[in-house]
């Protein structure tokens, strides 16, 4: 640990980090499937134009 730094200060840094963690994985996951929508979307269009 850092000097000065408290054992309470750094499990609460660790837990506002694992809070920030489960965010961000969650807002990928939607991104994740924006985009998964997206090429299918535009995929289901091309097709519409070759036939």
């Amino acid at each position: 640990m850092a000097k000065n730094t408290t054992r309470a200060q750094v499990e609460g840094q660790i837990a506002r980090l694992e809070q920030k963690l489960i965010i961000m994985k969650s807002k990928a996951d939607l991104l994740s499937k924006g985009i998964t929508y997206t090429e299918e979307k535009l995929s289901k269009l091309r097709q519409q134009l070759t036939t």
